[in-house]
């Protein structure tokens, strides 16, 4: 059985390839949101995925605030967060408040799914 990735890109054309690139590592989409990270905390939360992966190339603060409820919730707490692309300050600052978090560039990301 696959396993199952929960996808955040704040862009919707991007997400779906994003996703094809994904599914052909072997893991499962289980959902994909570009425009709320309310209603993907609450899809995330309701059927946990293996994994959440969420792309900072665009609106990195959403991506951040999505990240910081998902652990601050029990239910959602563990799940490995990966996130994809960004640089700068806001970046480092995440780096240092979520340590367990990965960090990963695009032409890394099917390494590191490989490795969870």
């Amino acid at each position: 059985m696959s396993k199952k990735l929960y996808l955040i890109n704040w862009n919707a054309k991007e997400a779906e390839q994003a996703a094809k690139a994904i599914r052909a590592t072997g893991w499962e989409v289980s959902g994909i949101e570009s425009k709320d990270g309310g209603k993907a905390y609450k899809a995330i939360k309701g059927n946990p995925p293996d994994a959440v992966l969420i792309y900072l190339t665009r609106n990195p603060a959403h991506g951040w605030e999505t990240a910081k409820a998902l652990r601050e919730t029990a239910a959602t707490r563990n799940i490995p967060i990966l996130f994809v692309g960004g640089m700068g300050k806001l970046t480092a600052e995440m780096k240092l408040e979520m340590p367990d978090a990965i960090f990963t560039f695009p032409e890394s990301l099917a390494v590191k799914l490989s490795q969870l």
